[in-house]
């Protein structure tokens, strides 16, 4: 969607990008949601709360540290969950390398 010309306010940019998003065919999102889903986005990507801010256009720090704190809880998880799943994977492999080391060929 090209314009000559900046959105005359907030409401004429989210009417413009609802009725683009409806017509490729996205009717579930709105644009709360999409500013919501950027500043996480934001926040994951490394940035900063002032640059959240500066993008999102937020007057004060406090959604912009929501944003990081969720983002550095999934971080947290993911790295948490990786660990697991390789002490696992590590006890996996313990058991199969016992299991063979008993093993008596016969022959």
């Amino acid at each position: 969607m090209v314009t000559s010309a900046p959105f005359a306010n907030a409401q004429t940019l989210s009417h413009a990008i609802r009725n683009r998003l409806h017509a490729l065919g996205f009717t579930d999102y709105v644009m709360h949601g999409l500013r919501k889903n950027a500043g996480m986005e934001l926040a994951l990507a490394g940035c900063t709360v002032p640059e959240i801010m500066a993008v999102l256009g937020h007057k004060t720090p406090k959604m912009a540290l929501f944003y990081v704190q969720q983002a550095q809880q999934e971080t947290m998880n993911e790295n948490a969950v990786g660990k697991w799943d390789a002490e696992i994977e590590k006890r996996a492999a313990k058991r199969v390398a016992s299991k063979r080391a008993a093993l008596v060929v016969v022959g």
